[in-house]
């Protein structure tokens, strides 16, 4: 083997390594984007809690934007990302995106208020 033989192996050596490189680019990083949507998923969470009067679509419109709004950073968490084949960050993928619907569910239910109207007979009600 050649002087130019090991020069044009290390080149190529670090051609590869450079690649790999610019392949895990932005995996296990949190994108400024994905903080920015977690934050307005809050918001939205904050604006149906505080709201004294929910409608029935205001409590269906709040959660369903909350879900929207989360779901893309869920699916670009660190555990879904760094998956170590294509079907297991399927699986990964699909889990979070269940559990963001799942969470949001069950605050959608939490929050909304009930109302309960009884009925009055003839003789119950005020004179």
């Amino acid at each position: 083997m050649s002087r130019q033989d090991d020069r044009d192996h290390a080149v190529e050596l670090q051609r590869s390594r450079d690649a790999e490189k610019a392949a895990d680019f932005g995996q296990g990083r949190v994108e400024p984007r994905d903080i920015l949507l977690w934050c307005l998923s809050g918001v939205t969470a904050l604006a149906l809690y505080v709201t004294p009067s929910k409608t029935p679509s205001w409590a269906f419109l709040g959660p369903l934007c909350m879900a929207v709004l989360a779901v893309r950073p869920a699916m670009h968490l660190r555990w879904v990302t760094r998956a170590r084949s294509k079907k297991e960050r399927g699986v990964r993928s699909i889990t979070a995106v269940l559990a963001v619907i799942l969470l949001v569910t069950l605050y959608g239910w939490l929050v909304w208020t009930l109302q309960y109207r009884y009925a009055l007979h003839l003789p119950e009600l005020p004179a």
